[in-house]
C-alpha cells in the first residue's frame, strides 16, 4: 500500500521548486496533486489513480497537465524525476 504524506521538500534545478502542501508560498503544491504525484512515483496508471482516490481518470489527467506545465515537463517520468531529485 502506498503512503500519501505531505512533507517539506527542497528546491530543484532551474524549474520552479516542489514544495508541498501547507508551506505559506503560492508556488505550493494541493494536497491533492502532491497524492496524485506520490502515487504515480509508485507506479501507479492515472487509472488505478483514479480509483484509489475516488475521482475520475479525467480529473487526474488535468492534474498532470497543470504539473507538467508548471514545471516544464512533457512526461511523467520527467516530472517524478524532477520531483523525487528535489527531495533528496
Amino acid at each position: 500500500m502506498v503512503s500519501v504524506e505531505h512533507e517539506n521538500v527542497t528546491e530543484s534545478s532551474d524549474r520552479r521548486p516542489f514544495i508541498r502542501a501547507g508551506d505559506s508560498t503560492a508556488a505550493s503544491l494541493s494536497p491533492r496533486q502532491v497524492q496524485i504525484l506520490t502515487l504515480v512515483a509508485a507506479g501507479l496508471s492515472n487509472k488505478e489513480i483514479a480509483r484509489k482516490l475516488r475521482i475520475s481518470p479525467k480529473t487526474v489527467e488535468s492534474h498532470l497537465q497543470r504539473l507538467y506545465d508548471r514545471h516544464g515537463v512533457r512526461r511523467r517520468a520527467a516530472l517524478v524525476a524532477q520531483w523525487m531529485a528535489s527531495t533528496a
